[in-house]
């Protein structure tokens, strides 16, 4: 390969502009333990000065040298594509090597592309724990190490009981936040008790008549269903309440029995019994329509928004957007490129350890830390794109990361969708709308079929075209998700798909 080529090569690999990338901060202080929760965090409030300082020299240590990292892969991509190696034979000719590999690798400004920070997630924990003077030290402090100019989102989780007043709201806006994440999960007082939780109803109405008043754009409110013993009238309540605030935006999740939680410790005993599935299934049915009915609709298993407030550092999650966590407890992923393909990613832990954290200034060993190659980054992506609107394309797994779906998964991916349980839709076919198949296909529905069977007649009427035409269900054109009625059941057959 002549250096002509290996330039033009190289200029076509360094074509992005940007690398976009987010930073996770986790703040592990609880005002108390709730009964389902199995994050790190500690009630020793009084540790709080400590940790911002500690928190505060890691985003100075550790911010730099993620950057570097995310700009290394530039240079190797320039690299010329020789497939071999061919010493020189002598040391000059060997020094003439090494500056002709200099020059090809060195990317010139307007073609490297630039670490973009895009957002900011305060998670824990509690980050309303932290007064709102911190907050804004560690904004303060990312904005010098990062820059927030292309920032499109901040988020802070906050618990009702914490935030008391529009001042502090209005500081945190000040500060940079430009999201609130409400942590209410409901307003029903027996299953605050049975949760744990530290605040009451009225302080959950209350902060968000606060936040409401305050004028933040964009928060988010938590509801928790699948509760043992809640009925679908409690919900119904639960859900009704939650919308007289107009949130534009919910996450509901279904409760999780984890073992290292009280919980998870009543299971075992024999003391509490989990909800069945079709309990479950019928509270996320109930969650959705009454969401889409005010026009929430879901973009992901437990995400609604209405247009234009989908959450971006969770999306990029999604996505595998690089991130940089900081704090006790915080994870980190950083993707290794070449073009538009993923070669490898590095995602590691730190230590949760506060008082480890506190003694080291910060500079916590990684826990955890391991490398994924293209195939398991792949199959990350399958689990966590199918749950989403959009789905996953066949031509993204392909292309960005090599991945080809093999017969046997060929043939689950068609049975599931005449059963109802997946969708297959053109790329050009995703639309903002809550599931709905017949919205989002070009196969004519007939007007007798009911609503909710509409995937399932498109998938016989697929299978029928392929049929006639011989031609595969699944093209490079195609986008997969699961369906309403498969999203209730999307562990299990993410799962089994993966593992086939």
């Amino acid at each position: 390969m002549n250096s002509e080529t290996t330039q033009t090569n190289a200029t076509r690999k360094l074509n992005r502009k940007t690398i976009p990338y987010g930073i996770y901060i986790h703040v592990p202080f609880c005002r108390q333990a709730c009964s389902y929760c199995d994050f790190y965090f500690v009630t020793r409030q009084q540790l709080i000065p400590a940790y911002t300082e500690a928190l505060l020299s890691e985003l100075r240590f550790a911010g730099p040298k993620f950057i570097h990292q995310l700009s290394e892969y530039v240079v190797r991509e320039s690299k010329p594509e020789t497939g071999h190696e061919t010493p020189a034979s002598s040391p000059s000719e060997q020094v003439a090597v090494e500056n002709e590999s200099a020059r090809v690798e060195t990317p010139t400004p307007t073609t490297q592309p630039q670490p973009q920070l895009v957002s900011v997630y305060f998670g824990g924990g509690t980050p309303s724990r932290l007064p709102a003077s911190a907050i804004a030290r560690i904004m303060e402090t990312i904005d010098q190490v990062h820059s927030l100019s292309h920032i499109q989102e901040v988020t802070l989780e906050a618990n009702p009981d914490d935030v008391t007043s529009k001042d502090y709201l209005l500081t945190l806006k000040s500060a940079g936040i430009t999201r609130l994440s409400m942590g209410v999960q409901s307003f029903n007082p027996d299953l605050l008790k049975f949760m744990h939780r530290a605040h009451s109803a009225y302080e959950a109405r209350r902060s968000l008549e606060l936040i409401r008043d305050s004028g933040f754009d964009s928060f988010t409110v938590d509801l928790i269903y699948g509760n043992p013993g809640q009925t679908l009238e409690m919900l119904d309540e639960d859900i009704t309440e939650l919308l007289r605030f107009d949130p534009p935006h919910v996450s509901a999740y279904a409760l999780t029995i984890e073992p290292n939680t009280r919980l998870g410790k009543y299971a075992k005993l024999g003391r509490l019994h989990e909800p069945d599935d079709s309990m479950v299934s019928s509270h996320m049915s109930r969650v959705s329509e009454q969401l889409a009915d005010h026009g929430l609709y879901r973009y992901e298993v437990s995400n609604f928004a209405r247009p234009g407030h989908e959450a971006v550092h969770n999306s990029n999650y999604w996505e595998h957007v690089p991130y940089l966590g900081a704090g006790p407890g915080a994870h980190s992923l950083l993707t290794f490129s070449e073009g538009a393909s993923i070669l490898n990613a590095k995602r590691w832990e730190n230590e949760p350890d506060l008082k480890q954290y506190i003694d080291s200034g910060g500079q916590i060993p990684r826990f955890n830390e391991e490398t994924l190659d293209a195939n398991s980054l792949a199959e990350e992506r399958l689990m966590m794109g199918l749950r989403t609107r959009k789905g996953i394309a066949v031509d993204e797994l392909v292309h960005r990361y090599g991945y080809r779906f093999n017969p046997e998964q060929l043939q689950f991916i068609e049975k599931q969708c005449l059963e109802g349980r997946m969708e297959i839709l053109a790329n050009k076919d995703v639309v903002n709308t809550e599931y709905d198949a017949s919205a989002s296909s070009n196969i004519q529905i007939h007007p007798r079929v009911k609503p909710e069977d509409n995937h399932r007649e498109i998938a016989k009427q697929q299978r029928s075209s392929k049929k006639q035409s011989d031609k595969p269900l699944i093209d490079s054109n195609s986008r997969l998700r699961l369906s309403a009625e498969g999203l209730a059941l999307a562990d299990r057959i993410t799962l089994e798909l993966i593992s086939r």
